[in-house]
């Protein structure tokens, strides 16, 4: 079967003959009576509650590189090799930053998958376990 996305949710579901351009394949067994409790992020469907984790998991990289004046982490990270010192140690700290931020919410989600650890209710469940962000000292 295929979905068409819209706003990062299902919004029709097709048979597999469907030939259009915007059609994503749903995974194997994939019970559409609960279509509903998906987001489709980064070419994957999560259910709602991982998928809001992982959208607020960026929002807060992305709002600490701008209280430097930075459009979003990724554009901190590429002044990792900037000639500016100052820029160079920033974009580094937020290569370091993304890095372990990612590094320890896979890490939770794999314990979710697992059934080592229950699905959090919210990103606000698992925020304290990211690492802190503060910009070092200039």
């Amino acid at each position: 079967m295929k979905a068409i996305i819209q706003n990062s949710k299902i919004a029709a579901v097709l048979e597999d003959s469907y030939s259009g351009f915007d059609a994503v394949m749903l995974p194997e067994g994939f019970d559409i009576t609960k279509a509903h409790e998906f987001t489709y992020w980064n070419k994957q469907f999560v259910f709602d509650v991982q998928g809001e984790i992982l959208k607020k998991t960026q929002e807060r990289l992305d709002n600490f590189a701008k209280t430097r004046n930075y459009d979003n982490i990724l554009s901190a990270c590429t002044y990792a090799a900037s000639t500016v010192p100052r820029f160079a140690s920033d974009g580094q700290y937020c290569i370091n930053l993304r890095d372990a931020t990612w590094a320890i919410l896979y890490s939770v989600l794999a314990d979710v998958v697992s059934g080592a650890r229950p699905m959090p209710n919210s990103f606000y469940d698992i925020e304290t376990l990211l690492p802190l962000m503060e910009w070092p000292e200039v």
